[in-house]
């Protein structure tokens, strides 16, 4: 199947389901501020049925609630909120206990996920003195240097905790790179690494669960092949593929693996 071949639906003609498990940035949000197009789906969806923001993002669930709030959406009428990041937080801080970590190194950027630095653990300024890496948010650093960090842990032999599994971002417009990145240097290396978020099945998972909704009377809508797309085709429920200038899913292909059920220009 081509991407011409998905059935192709409008905006005012969405299809109906119990609930919509929706993607955050280049859906509703493009980093700077709300999507007008996309707050217009969003109220289209709500009309519908049970709406659940499913966010990649290293923010915990009322972190991103906050920050939304703060850009003007009205977040009252939600049915939830779920992100990698507050999913992270919870395996980060379960992992330390089982494993009696004290220090982590930090890939990235700490704001403006503050949970990180309220971890029971240290932050060290340094790999080799450190008992875990956590990766989160924008990548400031360059190839050069995420190589060279990627030798020192795998040297060290600790693992990776990656808190955002996009690679990319658009923000504004222009293409950012993300914690997500970090994934492949992981795994190029033989290091160990947990990656929490879309297209992992867990985070849909405990989104349809956490309002007892059903697979299939529920749709994922967002504007990413090869997460929100390939995560809903991976636990088996139907997609929607948002299709803009501020889509991600410009820089993606499609595959056998990202169909989407459907497709929408914003």
């Amino acid at each position: 199947m081509k991407s011409n071949d998905v059935r192709r639906v409008e905006l005012g003609g969405i299809p109906k389901y119990d609930t919509y498990l929706v993607d955050v940035w280049g859906v509703i949000y493009d980093g700077h501020e709300l999507i007008a197009s996309g707050t217009e789906l969003l109220d289209e969806l709500m009309g519908y049925g049970d709406v659940i923001l499913l966010s990649n993002t290293s923010r915990t669930a009322s972190e991103l609630t906050h920050m939304l709030e703060e850009k003007g959406m009205d977040t009252s009428n939600l049915g939830g909120v779920v992100t990698s990041g507050m999913m992270a937080q919870q395996e980060i801080k379960t992992f330390v206990n089982q494993h009696d970590c004290n220090t982590f190194y930090h890939i990235g950027s700490i704001e403006p996920s503050k949970w990180l630095c309220e971890l029971p653990l240290k932050m060290s300024k340094s790999i080799s003195d450190s008992d875990i890496v956590v990766c989160s948010n924008l990548l400031a650093e360059t190839e050069e240097n995420l190589i060279q960090l990627t030798s020192e842990i795998k040297e060290k032999s600790i693992p990776v905790f990656i808190t955002n599994p996009d690679k990319k971002v658009f923000i504004r417009g222009e293409v950012c790179t993300s914690a997500g990145a970090m994934i492949d240097y992981c795994k190029g290396n033989d290091i160990e690494v947990f990656v929490y978020g879309k297209p992992e099945t867990s985070i849909f998972l405990h989104a349809i669960e956490s309002i007892d909704a059903m697979k299939k009377t529920t749709c994922m809508v967002g504007d990413s092949l090869d997460t929100d797309i390939v995560g809903a085709n991976r636990c088996g429920i139907d997609s929607l593929l948002i299709q803009s200038r501020n889509s991600v899913s410009q820089t993606e292909s499609f595959s056998d693996q990202n169909q989407p059920t459907y497709r929408v220009f914003l």
